[in-house]
């Protein structure tokens, strides 16, 4: 049976939000995030938009420029109501233009959406169906 990655919608989600909003600046802080939320921003909307540019930033800063840059390639150019066979057909063209396998490029993505969930304070599961 294949695995179910329960965070992934929401992780994904985020990340579509953050290039929404025209991908802040990465060095967001802590700090911004809690003055935001004082002044009655919606705490889950801000702590996904910090939790999205810390990944972006720790994955940059870590060398790991191939999964930041699948990250934009695939979820930054897609919207919410991009069907799930439209987000595969990127994923294949991203990985072909690239060299990768698609396989490669999900476990990129999957790789950015646990650092998200670790950042936001999610569990980050996958079980088999």
């Amino acid at each position: 049976m294949p695995a179910f990655e329960l965070s992934k919608d929401y992780a994904t989600a985020a990340f579509r939000l953050y290039s929404a909003i025209g991908e802040p600046p990465v060095h967001i802080t802590e700090e911004e995030v809690r003055k935001a939320i004082n002044n009655g921003e919606s705490s889950a909307y801000s702590l996904d938009i910090y939790a999205a540019a810390r990944t972006i930033k720790t994955l940059v800063d870590s060398d790991r420029e191939d999964i930041s840059a699948a990250v934009k390639a695939i979820y930054f150019t897609t919207s919410d109501t991009t069907a799930r066979k439209d987000l595969i057909s990127i994923t294949k063209q991203y990985a072909q233009r690239n060299g990768l396998t698609v396989q490669k490029v999900f476990r990129q993505l999957k790789e950015a959406r646990k650092l998200f969930c670790t950042f936001r304070g999610i569990t980050f599961e996958s079980r088999r169906l």
